[in-house]
């Protein structure tokens, strides 16, 4: 801001905004859908006399290829390009609904006279100041949002804001307010600029449908696993009266839920006690105690609990942004240095529940044995393709008999790596979302529980649910919401949005979440007394069938200890977020062969089974040492898996003989035969594979499907 009062604001234009763009260059006129927009986090708007910088599609000019989260990364980091139109602005910010541009109408407008073009402007440091680039980075992460260069990198101002300005906030609409969008989305991006974003993600809450009583922005490292629940982490914790900002190393305490309270109790004071000796650190800087009283209700009344060193600052006492930046490098050491302490010493006390830290790298041939000892018969190839079943979608249909041990096995799996679990046994009479979710009684206009009442009020961010013998019921019915929601999740998220359940929250007035890593076992049997599957369901999840109880499969033993269960090894789950973005080719290739099969057939597939096909394919392969299979053999045995698990399934039913041409193709596919036409003897080919031994379960499958075929026209799959 210069002596006059005047700003430089910046606004960064995306790629679908530059038609708008350019028609607003016309009319002298730019706008936007609220007033938000507009303003900075202290709600200083636009105004006659201010500078407007409009960055069009700033694009990656740094050396290397684009760094992973970009434009999430840090300011040191970030170096783009992009032509700047810099505009003087006329008129105060006004409404008009009057349509200027063709997508929306944008009513909150102001108006502006041009003063320069620059052509390929580059912002990286000693060319542009840091203020400036921190301007454009995060008005690119706000899709657009107006930041002014005298509040960009203002850490302080944001919480500033918060704690003057949360009160008020909650007696207003939670949707979309500006004060949950800074603590969800401003210091959050300031705090993930000075950190590394590969290794640490930042989260933020100020509650679920309602307004938390003590909002808290978090920071987790990716590489030590744990969750907000019970693992450990930095918070920044703003106290229920708004007296002061508290920056602490804690454990969460909302975890270990069904356990005996006052077990939990003992296990998260020893945990505390455990780390604040191991660390050793002494003076006045960081605290070391109980004295930290956020709130006299509610969860903020236990985070005192789960503190094992703090720092607290009132509004008169907070800290510059440049010693912000200090406290948090050396936060991040004691986080660091907390865990190398938990993991000198993983023996708990008979007191002690396991940690979510404390989890051993995953080893296939361990874990598998560690099943084994407990009485659960299950190979390693067999677990390995459960695992990565969930990995690439968290949906897994088990189909079998009943006996089989599949539900046993969504059990064990939830003991092998430490999720909370949840088993639903499905009723008949389910037909709606709201038999899983709960609804709104228009009697008592109370919330009336569903099935998965348990896991909604959980808090979990990971979970396991059993669904046993969900197909008893319509299950593109009742499980409706959470197939939507499986297509739209993203990041490191499994699920999307659920707009059935944000409803049922906000009109409960309770906190209603889906765990977003939520993993979904589904268990079924097939009589006359169940539903078929849609080709919607099973075009979204593996079917993994336990069959007749023979060597090598997986089965119970009758001496399942399942006292023994509960104190089962845990293991840290197998792959990352980094893992997940292996390829294969070969794989790849193998897939495009497939499709080509099957298109025009019930087995005809798009580009995200494909894709979930492929990323099964190439996080298995790393595999096969530990199984001694050479790569091309791995290749061929998860491919088989995926044939047989992905697409074979919707091939049961009244079959045409289009769907067996089909699938006689894919047999001269893997047989490396080539296009076939309708003349060839499909038995010829079978009998070859069989003979040539490859891809037996997709071969061994097939043949079941041209025989029931053949003698009833009904291909049977199950």
């Amino acid at each position: 801001m210069n002596d006059n009062g005047v700003r430089d604001w910046y606004i960064v234009v995306g790629q679908q905004g530059r038609a708008n763009f350019e028609r607003a260059l016309q009319l002298k006129t730019w706008g936007a859908k609220t007033r938000t927009k507009f303003e900075d986090e202290a709600h200083t708007a636009i105004k006659p006399g201010d500078r407007v910088h409009f960055v069009l599609t700033p694009k990656w000019s740094g050396a290397g290829p684009v760094p992973t989260g970009f434009p999430r990364i840090g300011l040191d980091q970030y170096i783009v390009r992009a032509d700047e139109v810099v505009v003087r602005v006329t008129e105060a910010i006004f409404e008009d609904t009057q349509p200027i541009w063709d997508d929306d109408v944008y009513p909150v407008r102001f108006r502006f006279e041009i003063e320069a073009r620059h052509d390929a402007v580059r912002f990286s440091p000693g060319l542009i100041p840091d203020t400036v680039r921190d301007a454009v980075r995060r008005s690119l992460i706000a899709q657009g949002r107006a930041i002014s260069v005298e509040s960009a990198g203002s850490l302080r101002q944001a919480i500033e804001e918060v704690l003057s300005r949360y009160s008020e906030a909650t007696r207003q609409p939670f949707s979309h307010h500006p004060v949950a969008d800074t603590i969800r989305e401003t210091i959050p991006e300031m705090l993930s600029s000075w950190i590394d974003p590969n290794r640490y993600t930042v989260l933020a809450s100020v509650g679920r449908g309602n307004w938390a009583s003590v909002p808290w922005v978090a920071i987790l490292d990716l590489n030590r696993g744990g969750n907000i629940q019970s693992g450990l982490y930095i918070a920044m914790l703003f106290s229920a009266d708004l007296s002061e900002v508290v920056l602490a190393l804690m454990f969460g305490v909302t975890g270990g839920r069904g356990e005996a309270p006052r077990r939990v109790r003992q296990s998260l004071a020893s945990q505390v006690q455990r780390v604040r000796r191991g660390l050793r650190i002494g003076g006045q800087t960081w605290r070391m105690d109980s004295d930290v009283q956020l709130s006299d209700r509610g969860v903020g009344a236990q985070y005192g609990r789960g503190i094992v060193l703090y720092q607290r600052f009132s509004r008169e006492t907070l800290p510059t942004d440049n010693q912000w930046r200090a406290l948090l490098n050396e936060i991040v050491d004691l986080y660091d240095r907390a865990f190398d302490v938990l993991n000198a010493d993983n023996t708990l006390s008979a007191e002690e529940a396991p940690s979510a830290y404390g989890k051993a790298p995953f080893d296939l041939m361990a874990a598998t044995e560690e099943m084994n000892k407990l009485g659960y018969r299950i190979n390693p190839a067999a677990l390995l393709n459960v695992l990565l079943s969930l990995q690439v979608r968290p949906f897994v249909i088990f189909s079998g008999r009943s006996g089989t041990g599949k539900t046993t096995l969504t059990r064990m799996a939830a003991q092998l790596f430490g999720w909370p679990y949840y088993r639903v046994a499905v009723s008949p009479a389910w037909a709606d979302p709201a038999d899983l979710l709960g609804y709104i009684s228009p009697v008592s206009h109370q919330r009336v529980a569903g099935g998965l009442d348990a896991l909604l009020v959980s808090g979990n961010d990971e979970a396991l649910l059993c669904l046993d013998e969900f197909n008893v019921a319509k299950v593109e019915h009742y499980f409706s919401d959470f197939i939507s929601a499986m297509d739209s999740g993203h990041g490191s998220a499994f699920w999307g949005p659920m707009p059935g359940l944000e409803r049922l929250a906000s009109d409960s007035q309770e906190i209603l979440m889906c765990p977003p890593n939520l993993r979904v076992m589904a268990t079924m049997n097939f009589d006359d007394s169940v539903q078929s599957i849609t080709p919607r369901v099973l075009d979204r999840a593996n079917v993994i069938e336990f069959d007749i109880v023979e060597e090598d499969q997986l089965v119970v033993d009758h001496g399942l200890d399942w006292t023994a269960l509960e104190h089962m090894a845990r293991f840290a789950w197998p792959w990352t977020e980094a893992a997940d973005r292996e390829t294969d080719e070969a794989a790849e290739e193998n897939i495009r062969h497939i499709w080509r099969a099957l298109k025009g057939s019930r087995g005809q597939f798009g580009h995200r089974v494909a894709h979930e096909m492929a990323r099964y394919v190439a996080l298995g392969i790393s595999y096969g040492d530990v199984l001694s299979w050479s790569t091309s053999q791995s290749r061929e045995v998860l491919l088989d898996n995926q044939i047989v698990q992905r697409l074979l399934p919707k091939f049961h039913g009244t079959a045409s003989h289009g769907d067996i041409v089909a699938l006689t193709r894919l047999l001269s596919q893997l047989l490396d035969r080539g296009d076939v036409g309708e003349d060839v003897d499909r038995q010829v080919l079978l009998q070859d594979a069989i003979n040539r031994g490859v891809f037996p379960r997709t071969v061994g499958k097939i043949s079941r499907l041209f025989e029931t075929y053949t003698e009833d026209g009904y291909a049977s799959y199950f």
